[in-house]
């Protein structure tokens, strides 16, 4: 016995309307592996299992996706609005953009944030070329390395780079190059860098409600979740 199950995936929708998390609900992947996939005729879906769109249909969906998706700073602020003031992680679900979108154009979630209100006051000195830097690490992917900066990170006070091991010292110069060789005015040292980066402190919210990765900065009553 066979079920052939046809669903409409196209038609005339509101020009609000997302396909890519209707696709991304379906078939799974990033927002721009749905397009990839899109492109290439969905090679990687379950056996057995096919989504066929003529041209037509598909240029419609992928003009819908890349339209959609608010990648431009103006388009970001809007969205942030509309959202209101959620986690960095919570951004990127809702509006199905990636962090390298989030960090385009040398700006932060911190900045979208204060731009749109949700944080007051002016930013601290700090502040632009730490969020900056943050863009500069997005190409981390190692357990072990992001491990060691998560600790690092969530001390309140800088830990001293003579405890550490070779291993650590070296993780910590990569990372201190990483933030301070662009912009290195008083910060020459790994301990002047960690001294600079434990300003920011672990958000005192419960994590398991925010982004783990988010950050706080203790500058008078500022609070910055999220670089």
């Amino acid at each position: 016995m066979y079920v052939l199950t046809v669903l409409d995936f196209v038609g005339h929708q509101r020009r609000e309307f997302r396909f890519d998390q209707r696709f991304r609900k379906l078939i799974g992947g990033t927002r721009t592996q749905v397009e990839t996939q899109i492109e290439q005729d969905f090679p990687f879906l379950p056996a057995g299992c096919s989504i066929n769109l003529d041209k037509v249909s598909k240029e419609s969906v992928l003009a819908n996706i890349r339209a959609a998706i608010p990648t431009g700073w103006a388009d970001r602020k809007h969205e942030s609005r509309l959202l209101g003031d959620i986690s960095l992680a919570q951004f990127l679900k809702d509006t199905g953009l990636e962090l390298a979108d989030v960090y385009a154009g040398k700006h932060s979630y911190t900045e979208l944030r204060r731009t749109v209100g949700f944080i007051d006051g002016e930013a601290s000195e700090n502040e632009k070329p730490l969020s900056r830097a943050i863009g500069r690490l997005l190409h981390i992917n190692d357990t072990p390395r992001i491990d060691f900066y998560r600790k690092i990170l969530e001390q309140t006070t800088p830990p001293n780079t003579a405890d550490m091991s070779d291993q650590e010292r070296r993780y910590l110069t990569m990372l201190h190059y990483g933030v301070w060789s662009v912009n290195p005015k008083n910060v020459k040292s790994l301990q002047q860098g960690l001294v600079a980066w434990t300003i920011f402190t672990p958000i005192s919210l419960a994590t398991r409600d925010r982004n783990p990765d988010e950050r706080v900065q203790r500058s008078g009553e500022n609070a910055i979740p999220g670089t």
